[in-house]
């Protein structure tokens, strides 16, 4: 018997629920998933949109993390049967990776990519001690005791080394193409209602190699065309989606407000205990009731009232080196950007609650550097012998860095006089005065 027939009737015999999903239809989990699954920390998750404030451009965009960790379970489980027709896997292995992939986003807060991301305003989810917090004394923590897989798990899930777990096991839930990008791809696209989508074969070429994850170029010594398209395709999709999607100036300014609602109230005892007991909706009012100026932005963002853009730069139309200056002051920056919130405000003489200074990070195309067997060996994608594709993926490289923008965001009525104050603050044009 075949190692993928082993694998197959595996899975079929031990799974116990059935869930319908929009984006990869039937998802079947075993008993050991379901009693994951069926944890209040775990169903916390459908409180948590995947996309933030991306709804207020794309209204269907409210699918959760919930939904995006059964996908990403489904995507964990393709691997692996590809995986399991290449080399023996041992099950309990399979069993702990595919649990780490339904818990990878568990220590998500809500908001949590504009918090963590692009305000810094909280430590990423993936570091601290979130994951400990919620698997202590809680119902996910007993089940995770249960199956006697706790440490294995969160070695995988806080990306801590652990003598059982190897590189690649970790890989499948966390790196560059894995089991994460291959759902969200999917499901972003859908319920965005754009029209971009991958190839299902590219599952198939996944392999093994040095104790790593790549993907498989190579057929009886020369590079596959087809493979190599299907990996600019997913670098492609992916720069489609943070375009369109994740850098969108509308979600962006949702999302700044809210960060900015936060901000009046962290000097309030807010902790990482407090972000998790809450959905988006629950927090929002949360933070209501412990200042009025937060109140007064998410009111404003409930009833759609955003502010507006009076002042922007972007990468191409600033000289070389400025928006590595600015972000070097102001990304990670809360005093800076408030210091300049107040100058800014100050020179257009109105209160520094009308203004929101953004700068975000230089986006990056990290998923060119996923390892693949080539008819050149073993590699990072980005150093392909094909010329073409490496002129392909530098055209990309410098598309991520022209999504780069500052914004000066402010209620609508002051956009014209903070337009110019932000002009004397920065000393360099407003590029909305080019349009």
């Amino acid at each position: 018997m075949s190692s993928h027939r082993s694998f197959s009737l595996i899975s079929e015999r031990i799974f116990k629920m059935i869930i319908r999903d929009a984006v990869h239809g039937d998802l079947t989990f075993s008993s050991d998933e379901q009693k994951i699954l069926d944890t209040p920390e775990v169903q916390r998750m459908r409180g948590i949109k995947q996309l933030g404030t991306s709804y207020f451009v794309y209204p269907s965009a409210t699918h959760t993390r919930f939904e995006h960790s059964l996908g990403t379970v489904y995507c964990a489980k393709k691997i692996l049967e590809a995986l399991s027709n290449k080399t023996s896997l041992d099950p309990k292995l399979t069993t702990i990776i595919k649990i780490s992939a339904l818990l990878h986003d568990i220590s998500h807060i809500p908001f949590g990519h504009t918090f963590e991301d692009e305000r810094k305003l909280m430590k990423r989810h993936d570091k601290g001690d979130r994951f400990q917090l919620l698997t202590t004394n809680t119902k996910l923590g007993d089940a995770l005791d249960k199956l006697n897989l706790r440490d294995e798990i969160t070695s995988i899930v806080e990306n801590k080394k652990h003598p059982n777990i190897p590189k690649w096991a970790k890989q499948i839930v966390s790196s560059t193409i894995d089991a994460d990008l291959l759902d969200y791809l999917r499901r972003d696209n859908y319920f965005t209602g754009l029209s971009q989508n991958y190839d299902e074969r590219v599952f198939h070429s996944f392999l093994i190699k040095d104790d790593e994850l790549g993907i498989n170029m190579v057929k009886r010594g020369i590079n596959r065309q087809d493979t190599l398209t299907e990996i600019m395709n997913l670098l492609r999709l992916r720069y489609f989606l943070t375009e369109r999607v994740y850098f969108h100036h509308t979600k962006v300014i949702a999302g700044s407000m809210i960060s900015k609602a936060l901000e009046y109230v962290l000097d309030k005892g807010i902790d990482d205990t407090e972000f998790l007991k809450h959905s988006d909706g629950s927090f929002m009012d949360m933070i209501s009731e412990k200042s009025t100026q937060a109140k007064s932005l998410i009111t404003a963002i409930k009833e759609r009232e955003l502010f507006k853009r009076s002042y922007v730069l972007s990468y191409q139309h600033c000289h070389e080196g400025i928006p590595e200056r600015l972000i070097k002051q102001f990304s990670a920056d809360i005093n800076a950007r408030n210091k300049a919130e107040k100058k800014i405000a100050e020179l257009a003489g109105i209160s520094p609650e009308n203004v929101i200074l953004y700068c975000s990070d230089l986006p990056s195309n990290k998923e060119a550097e996923v390892k693949v067997n080539s008819a050149e060996g073993w590699h990072p994608f980005s150093g392909i012998n094909s010329q073409k594709t490496i002129e392909e993926i530098a055209i990309l490289d410098t598309k991520f860095k022209h999504l780069w923008k500052l914004y000066i965001l402010v209620k609508k009525p002051f956009i014209d006089q903070v337009a110019k104050a932000s002009a004397d603050y920065f000393q360099i044009p407003n590029e909305l005065s080019l349009n």
